[in-house]
C-alpha cells in the first residue's frame, strides 16, 4: 500500500466563490466507447462578474506528453503508449428568450503553477457582447465540447482495463473569483495573488448521460436513474443523474461487467464490483456503515443521500474519492486473503476510512489544494487513524487480525506481527524524511515546494502528526467541534488554514498562533528528551527526580510517565514553557522507566531519547521494529547477535565474523565487515557519499533523486596464502526519471601497485510500449599482475565457468517484451502474480592475461530467455521479483544452465 497515492499530473477543478449566486451546471453528454470520447454540452446558469467568463479545460493538461520522463516511466502510466486527453470547444451560445446566440470565445494558457508543460488551451475565455442588464442578473451559456479519453494505468482520468473513470475536469468548469482574473501574454493570473489557487467547485449539478447498451454508468450522485425502457444490449442507455444539494465534483465510472450490492439503511451504501468479488463487496459495505456512523458523530451529518463504493481497475492500490463516491483499487478485492484469510482487511478498512473522510474534509468545504492541501489530506488522515485506533487500539500491533491459528499465521505473526498502523505507516516515514532533511512547511504553493519527492509524506503523514499535535493542545473534543463547525459554516465557501485556526481558538479558548506559525506555516522541528537525574529513598517512598528538555517546537503541555517495577504507571504533565524542566515522582516502589510523550501526541523527530533508561527490545522469537528503542536480535543460523535501530545502523556479531552498516543523514553511509578463520583475518571498511540531482519532472516543485554515489574503502584480502591491503573507489551514475542510462567506474589498487580498473554502462531503447532493447557493456583492465581477488571472471555469463583473467570485455544485448496474460493470478493463495515479462538475450565475453593476447583468445557467447515475474504476498503488502532463465552456449566450452534469482 502506498496510501491513496495521487498522481502528480492529476488535478482538480476550480471553485465558484460563495459571494456569487450558486451557479447551475446542466450536462447533456454521450459517451462514444469506440472513439473513446465524450460529446456533449454544458449549460451554465450564472451571474457574470465582468465582460469575460473564464472556464478551465483541465483535460488539456495531459494533451502533450511530459517531456521530462523516461520512456519506461511514461509507459508505466500509458501501457499503449502516450495518448492525449483533450477537451475541444465546438461552440458557445447564449440562451435568451428561446434563442441561441453564438458568442465568440478564445483559448488561453494556465500559468505554470501546477505543472510546467501542456499549458496551452487550458483556459476557455468567453467574451460577452455586453454586460448583464443589471449587476446581478443571471445569464445562461451553452458550451458544446468533446473530450478525448486516454487509456492509462492509474484508474483515473482515463480508461484502465476497459473501464473509464474520471473524477474532475472532463468538462469545461468555471474558475473562482472571476473579477480578479487578468490576462497577460496569453495566460491568465489572479491580480495581487502570489500563487494560482486549486480548489473544487461548488455548484448545482445535473446531467443526462448516454452510454452504449452494454455499458453501465456509476456515479456518486443522489439521483441516478435510467431514462426510458431498457433496450437491446447494442442499443444505448440514457441516465438522469443529479445531486440534491450543490457539489464539488461529478465523478463517474463507465464500464461493463459491474455487479451491485446495496446495504440498506439510513444512508444506503452501494458497492459496484467486478465478477467474483461479491464477498468483498459485502465486507466493504459493512465497514463503510461503521465508518459513516463514527464520522457522523464527530463531523456532523453525511452530506449526501447515499454512498457509492466502486472497485477501480488500477493495480497499484490507488484509491480516491469524489462527491458521494469512493473508488477502491481492485488490489483490495483481489489480494485481500492472500497468504492468510483477511490479510489485507485492516489496511483496506483504513484506506476506505480515509477516502470516506473526504466527504467531510476536502469535499465538504472548498480547499486550495495548491497551497493548503493539508486541510484535505492531513485532516482525512486524522479522522481515519482516529477511527482505526478506536477499533483496534493505538499502540499494540494492530495491522493484522489473525483469526484461527495456523502455520502461516504463526509465521506471519513472528516476522510481521509487530506492525502498528500509525507508528510504521505514518510516524516512520515522517521520521525518515526528517532524518534525511526532506522536511518543510505544510502550507506552501507547489511552485515553492523544495522537496517534491517527499510531498506525500509531508501532506499525509506529517499532516496527520501536526493535526494530532494541535488536537493535543486544544483537546480532542474541541478539535472535532472546530472541524464540525468548519464543515457547517464553510460548506459553500473556501476553508483556509487561518479560518480553521480561528475556529479552533474559539473552541479551545486559547491562542494558537505560535503552534500554527511553527508547525503549519513553518517547517516545525522538535526533539523531546528525558533523563533520570537522581533517585532517593524517603521513608517508605522512592523519590525520583526527572529532567525533561525540549529542543525546538513550541511551548506545549506534554505527558511524562513513570513505570514502576510492578508495571503500574503514574503520569504528570510538563508545561513545556521552558526548554528544560524538572519533575519529581514519589512512588511506593522503584521507578523502572520514565517516558516523555508516551502516547506519541507530538511529532518528535527522535524517539530514542524519550525513555530513560534507553529502551532495548529483544527480538528472539518475534521480529520487532520499534521507533523508540534499540533492537537486540539473536541469529539462530549463525549463533550471533544483531543490534540495530531502524535503518540508521545495524551491527552484527557472530562467531568468526562481524559487520556494521551506519546511515549518516541524507548523503553518507559507512559500512564495515570482518571475518576470521584459522590463521586468516579479512575485512574492510567503506564510506559512501551520495550526491543528489534536482531534475525537471514537469512539476514546478523541486524534486530530489540520487545522482552519483562515491564509495571509497580499504580491505584486507588474501592472494593464496599471502595477505595484502587494497584501496578501492567505486563511482555509480544512477538512472533517473528522465533516463534509464547508468554508468559505473571501479578502481582497486593493492599496496604493491597492482590492481584493476573496470568501467561499465547500460541503457535501453524503447521499441514499442512496454518493449525495450537493452544493452550493457563492461571493460576490465588489470595492471601490474593483479592478485587473484582482483582478476575478472566474466560475471554475467551463466553457461560458462571461465578461469580468472587479468582483463575482460563483456557485453549483453536483450529484448524485453511484456507478456499478455490476465493478472493478477493466484498462486495457491500464497502469492499473486501481478505482472510478467520475457527477455530474450545474447551475451558474450572474452578474457585475456596480457594486452598482447587481445584478439587471440577464444570468446564465449550464450543465448537465452528469462522470465521476470512480479509477485506480491501478505495481502499484496510485500512485493518480490522472481527471475528464471535458461542460457545455452553458442560459442565456447560450456553447458546449458537453468538459473533463478529472487529479489525484494
Amino acid at each position: 500500500m502506498k496510501r491513496l497515492v495521487v498522481s502528480l499530473f492529476v488535478v482538480a477543478v476550480l471553485a465558484v466563490p460563495a459571494s456569487a449566486a450558486e451557479p447551475t451546471c446542466v450536462l447533456n453528454v454521450r459517451y462514444d466507447a469506440e472513439g473513446r470520447r465524450f460529446d456533449g454540452t454544458v449549460e451554465l446558469h450564472l451571474v457574470p462578474t465582468g465582460p469575460t467568463v473564464y472556464l478551465s479545460l483541465l483535460a488539456n493538461l495531459d494533451r502533450e506528453p511530459n517531456p521530462y520522463l523516461s520512456p519506461r516511466t511514461s509507459d508505466a502510466r500509458y501501457p499503449f503508449g502516450f495518448e492525449a486527453s483533450e477537451t475541444t470547444v465546438i461552440g458557445v451560445e447564449r440562451l435568451e428568450g428561446g434563442d441561441a446566440l453564438p458568442l465568440p470565445f478564445r483559448t488561453l494558457a494556465l500559468p505554470p503553477a501546477w505543472q510546467t508543460y501542456s499549458l496551452d488551451d487550458t483556459v476557455l475565455a468567453i467574451d460577452l457582447p455586453e454586460a448583464a442588464p443589471d449587476g446581478d442578473a443571471p445569464i445562461t451559456l451553452r458550451i458544446g465540447f468533446t473530450t478525448k479519453v486516454p487509456r492509462s494505468s492509474i484508474g483515473d482520468q482515463g480508461i484502465t482495463h476497459g473501464i473509464l473513470t474520471w473524477r474532475f475536469g472532463w468538462y469545461p468548469t468555471l474558475f473562482p473569483a472571476q473579477e480578479e482574473i487578468v490576462e497577460a501574454d496569453g495566460r491568465i493570473a489572479y491580480a495581487g495573488r502570489e500563487a494560482f489557487p486549486l480548489t473544487f467547485p461548488w455548484c448545482r449539478i445535473e446531467a443526462t448521460f448516454t452510454v452504449p447498451g452494454s455499458y453501465d454508468l456509476i456515479a456518486g450522485t443522489d439521483v441516478l436513474e435510467q431514462v426510458g425502457e431498457p433496450g437491446e444490449e447494442d442499443a444505448e442507455k440514457r441516465f438522469r443523474i443529479a445531486y440534491d444539494a450543490p457539489a464539488r465534483s461529478l465523478g463517474l465510472t463507465i464500464g461493463t461487467d459491474y455487479r451491485r450490492y446495496t446495504l440498506d439503511g439510513p444512508i444506503p451504501i452501494e458497492v459496484a464490483f467486478l465478477p467474483g468479488h461479491e464477498e468483498e463487496a459485502r465486507f466493504f459495505a459493512t465497514l463503510a456503515r461503521d465508518v459513516l456512523e463514527a464520522y457522523e458523530e464527530r463531523c456532523g451529518p453525511y452530506p449526501r443521500a447515499r454512498l457509492t463504493i466502486v472497485e477501480n481497475p488500477n493495480d497499484d492500490g490507488l484509491s480516491f474519492a469524489a462527491d458521494g463516491i469512493v473508488w477502491l483499487s481492485r488490489r483490495f478485492f483481489t489480494h485481500r486473503n492472500v497468504l492468510f484469510f483477511g490479510a489485507l482487511n485492516r489496511v483496506a478498512e483504513y484506506v476506505l476510512a480515509h477516502e470516506i473522510a473526504h466527504q467531510w474534509v476536502g469535499l465538504g468545504t472548498g480547499i486550495d489544494l495548491n497551497a493548503e492541501a493539508w486541510l484535505s489530506e492531513g485532516l482525512a488522515q486524522y479522522l481515519a487513524v482516529r477511527y482505526y485506533e478506536d477499533r483496534y487500539g493505538a499502540f499494540e500491533p494492530n495491522l493484522f487480525g489473525f483469526g484461527s491459528p495456523g502455520i502461516i499465521e504463526e509465521l506471519v505473526k513472528r516476522q510481521f506481527g509487530y506492525f502498528n498502523l500509525r507508528e510504521h505507516f505514518i510516524e516512520l516515514p515522517y521520521l525518515t524524511t526528517q532524518y534525511v532533511g526532506f522536511d518543510e512547511a505544510l502550507v506552501k504553493p507547489i511552485e515553492n515546494v523544495r522537496f517534491g519527492n517527499a510531498s506525500d509524506v509531508r501532506l499525509y503523514d506529517k499532516g496527520y502528526l501536526v493535526a494530532r499535535s494541535i488536537a493535543a493542545a486544544t483537546g480532542e473534543d474541541a478539535f472535532e467541534r472546530a472541524i464540525m463547525r468548519a464543515i457547517d459554516e464553510r460548506q459553500a465557501d473556501l476553508l483556509d488554514v487561518r479560518t480553521l485556526q480561528a475556529l479552533l481558538e474559539e473552541e479551545a479558548g486559547r491562542p494558537l498562533d505560535e503552534i500554527f506559525d511553527t508547525w503549519v506555516f513553518g517547517p516545525g522541528r522538535v526533539d523531546y528528551a528525558i533523563r533520570i537525574a537522581s533517585r532517593e529513598r524517603s521513608g517508605s517512598e522512592h523519590v525520583t527526580t526527572v529532567v525533561v528538555t525540549r529542543s525546538g517546537g513550541t511551548p506545549q503541555p506534554v505527558e511524562v510517565e513513570a513505570t514502576l517495577r510492578s508495571g503500574a504507571t503514574l503520569r504528570q504533565e510538563w508545561s513545556g514553557e521552558s526548554e528544560t524542566g524538572e519533575l519529581v515522582f514519589r512512588t511506593p516502589s522503584w521507578v523502572a522507566r520514565v517516558t516523555i510523550d508516551p502516547d506519541h501526541r507530538l511529532p518528535d523527530l527522535d524517539r530514542l531519547n524519550n525513555n530513560a533508561p534507553v529502551k532495548v527490545v529483544g527480538g528472539a522469537n518475534e521480529a520487532a521494529y520499534p521507533l523508540d528503542a534499540y533492537v537486540l536480535t539473536a541469529d539462530t543460523e549463525t549463533g550471533g547477535l544483531t543490534f540495530s535501530y531502524l535503518d540508521r545502523f545495524r551491527v552484527s556479531v557472530a562467531q568468526g565474523s562481524a559487520s556494521a552498516q551506519i546511515k549518516l543523514g541524507r548523503n553518507h553511509r559507512l559500512s564495515a565487515r570482518t571475518s576470521a578463520g584459522g590463521d586468516r583475518f579479512v575485512g574492510g571498511i567503506a564510506f559512501t557519499t551520495i550526491d543528489y540531482a534536482q531534475p525537471e519532472t514537469g512539476s514546478p516543485a523541486t524534486f530530489w533523486e540520487p545522482d552519483v554515489s562515491w564509495t571509497v574503502g580499504v580491505e584486507r584480502l588474501y592472494a593464496g596464502e599471502t595477505p595484502f591491503v587494497a584501496f578501492g573507489l567505486d563511482v555509480v551514475d544512477h538512472p533517473s526519471f528522465a533516463s534509464s542510462r547508468t554508468h559505473a567506474l571501479s578502481i582497486d589498487v593493492a599496496a604493491d601497485g597492482s590492481g584493476r580498473l573496470s568501467v561499465s554502462a547500460s541503457d535501453e531503447l524503447r521499441v514499442f510500449p512496454g518493449a525495450y532493447l537493452q544493452g550493457s557493456a563492461r571493460f576490465g583492465l588489470g595492471f601490474a599482475d593483479p592478485p587473484t581477488p582482483f582478476r575478472f571472471r566474466l560475471t554475467g555469463l551463466h553457461a560458462f565457468s571461465p578461469p580468472p583473467t587479468a582483463h575482460e570485455l563483456v557485453g549483453r544485448l536483450g529484448l524485453e517484451i511484456p507478456v499478455v496474460a490476465e493478472t493478477p493470478y493466484n498462486l495457491f493463495n500464497l502469492a499473486m502474480v501481478d505482472a510478467t515479462r520475457s527477455r530474450l538475450f545474447l551475451a558474450g565475453g572474452i578474457g585475456w592475461t596480457s594486452l598482447d593476447e587481445f584478439g587471440t583468445t577464444s570468446p564465449y557467447m550464450e543465448a537465452g530467455i528469462e522470465q521476470i515475474v512480479d509477485l506480491s504476498t501478505l495481502g499484496g503488502l510485500l512485493s518480490l521479483q522472481v527471475q528464471v532463465g535458461v542460457a545455452t552456449p553458442v560459442m565456447g566450452a560450456g553447458a546449458p544452465v537453468l538459473y533463478a534469482r529472487v529479489s525484494l
